[in-house]
């Protein structure tokens, strides 16, 4: 999408005035682009909340995330976008980046000059050229290419575009023209990689004749003439007299005069012909001239060395130069070799500024050891430095000149010594692994390389050695050796290694310098002997015992889920849910001597995945029988064992495909209305059906289609509804059925949002609790109204969470046992009705642990059957009805879909509703239209009937109590709808305003306004208009700004927790000013709070969920662990491909950062934790840790520690070496880390990982520097194993861009009960942790968790008291910290016990008195008077009982207690 162009007026410090970067005192890029955003969205953007639209580092630009640059009047700007100047007539370009940051910057060119304006007719044609450089290359200087088949069009400047149907060709050139007059703005996309879009406005004017374009061109070339006697540049037109011709030049010596009529004289006279072109459209002729340039004369000869004396005097312009495209200290793949010759770099410096001037070296004064005597440079293993004397001449004159403090950069090893050292390396005994080249017969060590350098890729000629897919790091490429069969010749394979810099090195120039070798590869012939009969008879007598030890009882069945390994034998003669096959483990003999098992099925039903059977029960009645069979093989030679294996059928157990469709497209129209249909107070829109809808397809699908802003509208409107209503709660009267439908249906939206309705805060930012509100309702009361298909919902509602409701559930529950017909159903006035039956039953179906209520639901399952074998068609009647029953039935535990009671000739009641979709299948009819209702209840049962089909496990599509909760906080009063004029007779109120300060900008002022229907609103509006004070957001029910003299107090104005609040005779309200009514006398005070949290009455709602705790260190010193909290919000992209993301942005608060590192630092820790929680980042999918360069930079030179940020997508800590790597590369003020899970990964990577496999990415980047390699520096990674993984032999693997993958040394870990995979690397990319056994790889046996490791970081502390007997017992205190290393432990298999030890000396002497399982213990003897010491120490035993570690006596801070017995 292209903006713009638009011209602005910028001033310094304009992007400050709005709370974006620091006020600059020139103006500057930063400037502009908050202008920009200033001049797009005009009002709504303030300063208030212009951080939503764009930040002072670019990650967010026009409210779109990402990484942002700039380019300054068409040219790469190596400045920060704050830093980066202005000048009057500047042109700015600034963009987002897409994901593989190698955008083109491109622009359109004419007569080899960026063009932005043209002026055309239109029977005029536009020739014009599209070229662009790389901006992450262009640091280092721009290279400009062509760009071929880019797509152009005109866009109307608000990022829609218009396509010309043209595409430029294989040399960038397109040639075009406009029909009509007008302006437009030309851009471009497409092509073969990322761009920053060209752009170019074209004004269009009426066209000329042929006639006339002939007379233009004949009339201006009589009348062109070029003048030219002495002087450095001749007068060449670009445009004829009329001003309606262009004129472009050639010349016949641009050496000497260019085509823009710059004069080069030389020691001689020349004589050059400048050749004018003239055009007017379609129309050209040339007219050329012959200009005599005159020799240089002395004085010209003179100045012409001078300039050349000062080329070469230039601060730094002759320090050398090895290789092209140094940046961070690496090369890309195209560099070359730059400066070998001193005399030729002078010459090409004075050549540019002086041409004709030759320069020859007179002698090097200094500094041999760095320029040899006949120019070479030598780069040496340290920097070196020279004087160098040259000698300028031209004509008869010279000059010599002496250059000093010429800079030789030390030797940097290159592509041709690194292969070279890398192939040295790569022998042929390493290659053979401990064998003999004529006898290989197991497994070669073939070394690859680095990821993200220099890389070996291995080929072989013969299928004896396989090269198969993979990396492992202890035997490199992985391959496969098969040994020629008995009797056939010994097999001759030669391997080939080819040595060249992996794609990601290529990619972001992570190579050496200087071009590639000749040759870069290395061969090496080895023998692949074939089997003996001996070992033919031993490998057969060995696969047949190794398969015949396959147990039957080795095929366990997965969970009815079909998600974790049961571990339970499987039935093998009634087969329903996938299989785990077995496997030899890593310590079992047959796998150790090389047998492998592979499994293969002749069921029909059964597909096989390496070790997961999928099983596909068939449709009907006629179950799939068949065998499955294992097979052991080494050398070629296998064995088979076979079981029988019965899959039972099962009938239909996938809805209509019309049924998905439907889900799908009428989900897709909710999410694509906007806020305001959402936050419909009315519920005209946005219904309680609709919003437990998008709430239950984002449980069931695990995809959220609503964004944040319309759940906020939803928020909004639902709070201000509550608010209202729970005042109302436990009325006698009729009117409280209304009130709990409220209530009741808000708890439902809410939870199904993923709301804690325990944690509401009110516009007016009072707190509201809807759950325990609810269970406050008056049964007598409402049973007068309109009840009883309300309450099945509000007890729904009750148990969405613990709001101490059971007796009102019970209430509620006896309540609709009594209005039971005797027929089993329900209705009204003792009739029976099938939407009330559905209704009543979706709220006992959860109440059936209840011997009535369960006889009640069966009895009510039993009507509707009856009711439905009634009808002549497989429907009630209408999708309502339909919809309605299906979502009992489910709710139920009965399969709608397949339930021979709900079915007629085979076709089930869901597909009956289905007769009810439309033509387009987005809604449901009720009659021949489509009706709403029908719709968002239809689609509700469509989502539940797809949930339990196949299943028979109960699906209440209402339940959302385990889902996560997040308090909500409302920002208005729903839509904004302004309330209507008051009437009747005046009444007369007090309006007070207080700013933060505490100086009255109003103070009791009488307001008299019409008493009918009058409001807080009314009186603020008519007081604020008479006194002059602006404000913003009354009409939404929240003001969040006021204006008075010039000052203005916003919401946030004084901190996240500041803003307007209100009292009404001092009292705060729970809803907003629009919804708060008032009478004659009232009192009212507008006050503007700096942190509501702490107000006396806002803040008596606040609970601890809204603050974070402090930075906090525990643990002994040099092991110890400084954490602190983080500040996170999380926002949806949309990505390029369309797909949406959600991104947490998280950071650091900078009041923290001195205390994280005054406490790391005192306390000597040996890790830094930085705290994302879970309920902060919502699930996102890209976790985004922005954190300031200084702030890095101390953590690196004031403590020890490492870097750890720890987030659901996983813990990454960096080590001391990788913070200094990243330091020393970092291109901004900022370092952000992102570790992201891969919803959607490419086939590469999907093949890599396998079908259970959960991939990540992990990057870290500076500005648009992103930093992959660590050097010497290792990141440390620790994931949770998901569902799919758990009880498999788990491994990691790197993925690079081509799918390669590389195995990394790693173990699995318990914590807290659940598992993790760690794992180290020296850098960031796409990772995965995977099946070993699916992909193919050996998962290494290590230990769960690492003891000494753990038991080093506990800080035991023992207690002592004197006991009734005068004894002394001794207890073990242990910390949150300590408690869960133990818990670790014993998780792990580990068992803790406790040592006890006494001394009568405070730091020595102590003595072991008991070793125990419990953490206390009594001491019963002792010398009276005399004071003892007491100290414990943690010891912790393997499985064998072998002791694996325990804690040094040091670490165990002592009790004491004198002993008087």
């Amino acid at each position: 999408m292209v903006y713009g162009p638009i011209e602005l007026k910028v001033h310094a410090g304009q992007a400050a005035e709005y709370g974006i970067g620091e006020k600059s005192t020139s103006p500057t890029v930063l400037d502009a682009v908050v202008a920009a955003h200033k001049e797009k969205y005009g009002e709504a953007f303030t300063s208030a909340n212009a951080e939503t639209y764009v930040n002072s580092g670019l990650t967010t630009l026009f409210q779109n995330t990402g990484y942002g640059g700039h380019i300054l009047n068409g040219h790469y700007s190596s400045d920060y976008v704050y830093q980066a100047e202005l000048k009057n007539g500047d042109v700015v370009d600034t963009f987002l980046y897409h994901t593989d940051y190698g955008d083109n910057y491109v622009a359109f060119y004419e007569n080899e000059n960026i063009v932005r304006e043209i002026q055309t007719t239109t029977s005029d044609m536009i020739d014009l050229t599209a070229k662009s450089f790389n901006v992450m290359s262009a640091y280092n200087g721009e290279t400009w290419e062509i760009r071929p088949a880019l797509s152009l069009g005109t866009t109307d400047g608000n990022g829609n575009f218009t396509s010309k149907n043209i595409a430029t060709d294989e040399s960038g050139n397109a040639r075009l023209s406009f029909d009509k007059e007008g302006t437009y703005i030309l851009t471009a996309n497409g092509g073969s990689t990322s761009i920053v879009p060209p752009w170019c406005k074209i004004t269009v004017l009426k066209g000329m004749t042929e006639d006339e374009q002939k007379q233009h061109v004949a009339s201006d070339k009589a009348a062109l003439t070029v003048a030219y006697t002495d002087g450095d540049s001749v007068n060449l037109p670009t445009s004829g007299t009329s001003g309606k011709t262009s004129i472009t030049w050639t010349s016949s010596n641009e050496q000497v005069v260019t085509p823009k009529g710059a004069v080069i004289k030389t020691i001689e006279e020349e004589s050059v012909t400048l050749t004018a072109t003239i055009k007017c459209g379609s129309v050209t002729e040339t007219k050329a001239f012959v200009l005599k340039i005159p020799a240089l004369d002395a004085t010209g000869i003179t100045g012409r060395l001078e300039k050349g004396k000062e080329a070469l005097l230039q601060v730094k312009a002759m320090d050398p130069v090895e290789y092209t495209g140094l940046s961070g200290g690496s090369y890309p793949y195209e560099s070359e070799i730059k400066d070998t010759n001193i005399v030729a770099k002078a010459q090409e410096l004075v050549t540019a500024a002086a041409p004709g001037v030759t320069v020859s070296m007179v002698a090097v004064v200094s500094g041999t050891t760095a320029i040899a005597s006949d120019g070479s440079i030598i780069y040496a293993s340290k920097e070196g430095a020279a004087e160098v004397k040259f000698k300028l001449s031209l004509g008869n004159q010279s000059n010599d000149v002496s250059v000093a403090g010429i800079k030789v950069p030390k030797h940097k090893e290159s592509k041709t010594e690194a292969v070279k050292k890398l192939m040295d390396e790569t022998t042929e005994a390493v290659v053979l692994n401990g064998q003999k080249a004529e006898e290989v017969k197991s497994t070669l060590k073939m070394p690859v390389g680095s990821t993200y350098g220099l890389a070996i890729t291995w080929t072989s000629d013969n299928a004896a050695i396989e090269i198969t897919r993979g990396t492992s790091s202890s035997t490199g490429q992985l391959h496969k050796i098969t040994r020629p069969a008995v009797g056939k010749p010994d097999a001759k394979v030669t391997l080939t290694a080819t040595f060249d810099y992996a794609d990601m090195a290529k990619t972001y120039g992570m190579c050496d310098g200087g071009p590639m070798p000749a040759n870069n590869t290395k061969t090496f012939t080895v023998t692949v002997p074939a089997l003996t009969q001996d070992e033919v008879a031993a490998i057969t007598e060995e696969v047949k015992k190794a398969v015949e030890s396959v147990p039957e009882s080795g095929i366990t069945a997965y969970d009815a889920a079909g998600k974790t390994d049961s571990k339970i034998p499987a039935d093998l003669t009634g087969v329903i849910t996938d299989l785990h096959l077995y496997d030899f483990d890593s310590k079992n003999e047959y796998r150790k001597n090389g047998i492998r098992l592979s499994w293969t099925s002749t069921n029909a039903a059964i597909t096989v995945n390496t070790l997961r059977a999928k099983v596909t029960r068939p449709i009907g009645s006629e179950n799939a029988t068949g065998k499955l069979t294992v097979t052991a093989s080494k050398e070629g030679i296998t064995a088979s064992k076979s079981f029988d294996v019965t899959v039972l059928a099962t009938e239909n157990a996938a809805l209509n495909a019309d049924a998905r469709i439907a889900i799908e497209k009428i989900t897709d129209r909710y999410a694509k209305q906007n806020n305001a249909w959402w936050g419909d107070t009315s519920y005209k829109n946005g219904t309680w059906w609709q919003i437990v809808t998008m709430g239950a397809y984002r449980e069931n699908y695990n995809k959220d289609k609503l964004n944040n802003q319309q759940k906020q509208a939803i928020v909004d409107k639902t709070i201000a509804s509550l608010a209202n209503d729970i005042a109302k709660i436990g009325s006698s009267e009729a009117t409280e059925s209304s009130t709990i439908k409220v209530i009741g249906n808000g708890v439902n939206l809410l939870s199904a949002l993923g709301y804690d309705v325990e944690n509401l805060t009110t516009i007016n930012r009072s707190k509201l609790k809807a759950g325990s509100a609810l269970k406050k309702m008056n049964l007598e009361g409402a049973k007068k109204g309109f009840f009883s298909t309300i309450a099945p919902y509000a007890l729904i509602a009750l148990q969405q969470g613990n709001y101490g409701s059971k007796v009102t559930e019970d209430s509620l529950i006896s309540y609709l046992l009594s209005l039971q017909n005797s027929g089993g159903g329900w209705g009204y006035n003792g009739r029976f009705d099938v939407d009330t039956t559905a209704m009543i039953l979706q709220g006992l179906a959860t109440q059936r642990s209840n011997p009535e209520v369960e006889k009640a639901v069966q009895a009510g399952i039993s009507q509707l059957a009856q009711s439905f074998a009634a009808k002549t068609k497989n429907t009630y009647g209408n999708a309502n009805s339909d919809a309605v029953v299906i979502l009992a039935l489910a709710a139920c535990g009965i399969d709608p879909s397949r339930d021979m009671r709900f079915m007629k000739n085979g076709v089930s009641l869901v597909d009956g509703m289905l007769t009810y979709l439309n033509s387009n299948k987005d809604a449901f009819k009720l009659g021949p239209k489509d009706n709403e209702m029908a719709t968002e209840q239809a689609v509700l049962a469509l989502i539940a009937a797809d949930k339990i089909c196949g299943t028979n496990t109960a699906v209440n599509i209402f339940d959302f109590k385990t889902t996560e909760k997040i308090p909500a906080v409302a920002a208005s009063t729903g839509s904004i709808t302004t309330p209507s004029t008051p009437t009747g007779d005046d009444i007369t109120v007090k309006m007070s305003i207080q700013s933060d300060t505490g100086v009255f900008w109003l103070q009791n002022k009488s307001v008299t306004v019409p008493g009918n229907g009058a409001t807080v609103y009314h009186a603020f509006k008519k007081a604020c208009d008479e006194e002059k004070i602006t404000y913003v957001g009354a009409e939404t029910g929240y003001v969040r700004s006021m204006t008075k003299d010039g000052k203005t107090l916003a919401e946030f104005t004084n901190g996240q927790n500041s803003g307007w609040l209100y009292k009404v005779n001092n009292i705060l309200p729970d809803v907003g000013l629009t919804s708060y009514s008032i009478k004659d006398g009232d009192s009212i005070l507008w006050y503007y709070t700096n942190d509501w949290t702490k107000d006396p009455d806002a803040g008596k709602h606040f609970t601890p969920t809204d603050t974070k705790s402090d930075v906090t260190t525990s643990g002994p010193s040099g092991s110890a662990t400084t954490t602190a909290p983080t500040d996170v919000k999380v926002s949806e992209k949309t990505n390029a491909d369309g797909t949406k993301e959600t991104v947490a942005a998280v950071k650091v608060d900078s009041k923290h950062h001195d205390e994280i590192i005054k406490q790391a630092a005192e306390k000597k820790s040996a890790e830094i934790v930085l705290e994302v929680s879970k309920a902060d980042s919502k699930g996102a999918d890209n976790v985004q840790l922005t954190l300031d360069v200084t702030f890095v930079k101390n953590v690196a030179d004031k403590t020890n520690a490492d870097l750890t940020v720890n987030t659901e997508n996983g813990k990454v800590s960096l080590d001391q070496e990788t913070l200094k790597t990243v330091l020393g590369e970092a291109k901004s003020a900022t370092i952000t880390l992102e570790i992201s899970k891969v919803a959607k990964p490419t086939e590469a990577q999907k093949k890599a990982a396998g079908a259970n496999g959960h991939v990540i990415s992990l990057t870290v980047k500076s500005g648009n520097q992103i930093i992959s390699d660590f050097n010497k520096g290792k990141a440390t990674v620790m994931v949770e194993l998901v569902s799919r993984l758990i009880g498999k032999k788990v491994a990691a693997i790197h993925i690079a861009d081509d799918g390669t993958i590389e195995q990394l040394a790693g173990k699995v870990l318990t914590v807290g009960g659940k598992q993790y995979y760690e794992f180290a690397t020296p850098h960031f990319s796409t990772f995965a942790i995977v099946d070993a056994d699916e992909v193919g790889l050996d998962a290494a046996e290590e230990p769960t968790v690492d003891a000494k490791a753990l038991v080093s970081k506990l800080t035991p502390a023992a207690r002592s008291a004197k006991t009734a007997k005068k004894n002394v017992k001794v207890t073990t205190s242990l910390d949150k910290q300590d408690k869960e290393i133990i818990s670790q432990l014993k998780d792990a298999g580990y068992t803790v016990k406790y040592r006890f030890y006494r001394s009568t000396k405070k730091a020595a002497g102590y003595k072991a008195a008991v070793t125990k399982k419990a953490s206390t213990y009594t001491s019963t003897s002792g010398k009276k008077g005399t004071k003892y010491f007491y100290k414990v120490q943690v010891r912790v035993y393997d499985a064998s009982g072998k002791l694996a570690a325990k804690t040094a006596l040091k670490q165990c801070r002592y009790a004491s207690r004198t002993w008087n017995k």
